[in-house]
């Protein structure tokens, strides 16, 4: 009931399952918060929605947008995307006889102001 509006506010964003709750929970205040994380699970898993692990134990969400990868802000937690040059997994020469599945690219440190 809830996807395409979840689908919605996490594109091109990065948000957490308590803001998504927070979010959704101001036009629709019946909302629970095992309804948010119970279809964060299943967005995520039929590959709708990346989770995206950040500091500590917090998690963010955001649509499966291609390849990019995260940098994570060590003093503020906030998640940035980066775009991944052409050909990336062909510059790394891994062997033809693996199939990468899945790639997962953060870069920790601290945004400089």
């Amino acid at each position: 009931m809830y996807n395409e509006k979840i689908i919605k506010l996490c594109k091109h964003k990065h948000y957490s399952a308590i803001k998504i709750f927070q979010l959704l929970q101001k036009n629709h205040p019946s909302i629970g918060q095992a309804t948010v994380y119970r279809t964060l699970k299943c967005l995520t898993c039929e590959g709708t929605l990346i989770k995206i692990k950040g500091l500590g134990s917090c998690a963010f969400y955001e649509t499966s947008i291609g390849n990019h990868g995260h940098i994570i802000d060590q003093k503020t937690g906030k998640v940035y995307d980066f775009d991944l040059p052409k050909n990336f997994i062909e510059k790394l020469n891994l062997s033809k006889n693996f199939n990468i599945l899945k790639a997962d690219i953060k870069l920790y440190g601290e945004i400089k102001k």
